[in-house]
């Protein structure tokens, strides 16, 4: 019976040992296969070498004439197919390769005249240690590893004498993320110029990449986007001709004549919203001041859309309205100068019934950015300041994307940026139109521009999506309300 026993043993062993091997073969080729995908860079300077090995082994220099072809062949289809891959995955390695050279040189220097070196027992100078560069033509994204006892608030403080030696205009740090970050790592991002300087003309409407609009540029280098399809709201806040509409003008010029984009809100000064005056939604739009109740009507009923939605809902079995549902557009609430207009409501209320209007307004907003983003509600807020007696802490935790202009209140930054830091307040009561600070889920506080989309093209843009006479201003006109915007 045990000779049996060992037999069935021995032709199981048999049986499973090619199954074994196959299963850890597979495994092993597709662990292969995504570090490929991961270092397309690698995996080329890989077979590279194993073609010129191969070339010299056998003598066949043909080969080594077809391995450049292909390669040249799959980075021209990788181009023009992934472009935005191929530049984050090969160009900006590339530039990052060069750019590596001049930290090199610098980077021990640096730290030892910026204080962020240490000794080891033996009496040697110890250096943070620093990743490979990923680099664009305007900014160097890398990580440094910190040193035992040193805080980001260290780093923060170097950051002016740091840049300077580093040859950069400006360093920012934050906490490293991501799989394989430590406690201990900071991600970097070197400004080398500034690509802020300049006007940039806006993008044409129909360039919008689903409900993904460009609206500016970062100081990075990289677009700012506010993209409708994120289930967060907008705030944007900024002094008079601080720039706050111009930027307002690009983001619903995009949204005209789409059919999964519904324009509504409240506009007390009746110049934003004008141009929509036969789009659809035009029972849930309210511009001027001259009917407060029809404000109130229209919040209210845009809550009742949005309790609709939520019904349907439950009812469904879902838990959000998934942008481009058909019969279902993505509901836009625009609320224009929203301190100006409670502001209108109060003073009615004053002469009719107190509390009436301003309380019931403010309620529909404190809902519809509470509650809205998964039913499909975007909240576009824009004020002068985000003030704690307009916009409470629950609603500001609500607006994803915050954008900051000109404001000359330092409190009134922080409320939107808590993470700024004193320089960046400073700087941001002087900015120049158009420029601001910008917020965003995962990112950094950073500096942006607006792109320029004059009135008269954004009114332009509108009409014509709805096929609706196109009204001609002029030069002066143009230039007016883009320097009151």
């Amino acid at each position: 019976m045990r000779e049996n026993d060992d037999g069935n043993d021995v032709l199981a062993g048999l049986v499973l040992a090619p199954v074994t091997v196959t299963v850890a073969a597979a495994g092993l080729g597709l662990r292969v296969l995504v570090w490929s995908l991961r270092r397309p860079v690698r995996l080329a300077r890989l077979t590279v070498l194993a073609v010129v090995a191969w070339v010299v082994v056998t003598g066949r220099a043909w080969w080594l004439a077809v391995a450049v072809a292909l390669l040249v062949a799959v980075l021209v289809v990788w181009w023009r197919c992934w472009p935005v891959a191929f530049d984050h995955r090969v160009t900006q390695r590339a530039r990052g390769r060069v750019r590596s050279w001049s930290y090199r040189r610098r980077w021990g220097v640096a730290m030892t005249g910026c204080g962020l070196t240490t000794k080891d027992n033996d009496g040697d100078r110890v250096y943070p240690t620093r990743s490979v560069i990923w680099s664009t033509k305007t900014a160097d994204w890398f990580r440094v590893r910190m040193l035992p006892g040193q805080t980001l608030n260290d780093w923060n403080t170097k950051a002016p004498a740091l840049a300077a030696a580093l040859d950069v205009q400006t360093l920012r740090f934050a906490p490293a993320t991501g799989r394989f970050a430590r406690k201990a790592d900071l991600d970097v991002t070197a400004i080398r110029s500034d690509p802020l300087a300049g006007t940039r003309t806006a993008a044409p409407a129909a360039a919008a990449d689903g409900l993904a609009v460009r609206v500016g540029r970062c100081e990075d280098g990289t677009d700012l986007v506010i993209d409708l399809a994120d289930p967060w709201h907008v705030g944007v806040q900024g002094m008079s001709r601080s720039g706050k509409s111009v930027l307002l003008y690009d983001l619903l010029a995009a949204t005209a004549g789409r059919t999964d984009v519904l324009l509504t809100g409240l506009d007390p000064t009746g110049i934003l919203l004008a141009p929509w005056e036969h789009a659809p939604g035009v029972d849930l739009r309210h511009c001027g001041t001259d009917d407060p109740d029809h404000a109130v009507e229209v919040v209210e009923a845009l809550v009742d859309v949005m309790d609709q939605r939520i019904g349907h809902l439950l009812a469904t079995g879902s838990d959000k309205v998934t942008p481009g549902t058909q019969g279902m557009p993505v509901v836009v609430v625009v609320l224009e100068e929203y301190p100006g207009l409670l502001s209108v409501l109060a003073a009615h209320d004053k002469t009719t019934k107190p509390g009436g209007l301003e309380g019931r307004v403010r309620l529909g907003v404190r809902r519809l950015v509470q509650e809205g983003a998964k039913a499909g509600v975007r909240v576009v807020m824009l004020a002068q300041r985000f003030d704690a007696a307009v916009v409470g802490g629950a609603e500001r935790s609500n607006l994803g994307t915050r954008l900051s202009m000109r404001v000359d209140n330092g409190d009134a930054v922080r409320m939107l940026h808590p993470a700024a830091t004193p320089a960046q307040v400073a700087e941001l009561a002087a900015a120049e139109p158009g420029r601001g600070l910008v917020d965003t889920p995962g990112q950094p506080t950073r500096w942006f521009k607006a792109d320029l989309t004059g009135y008269g093209q954004y009114q332009d843009a509108v009409r014509t999506a709805h096929q609706q006479p196109v009204l001609v201003v002029s030069d002066d006109e143009t230039t007016d309300m883009e320097a009151a915007a």
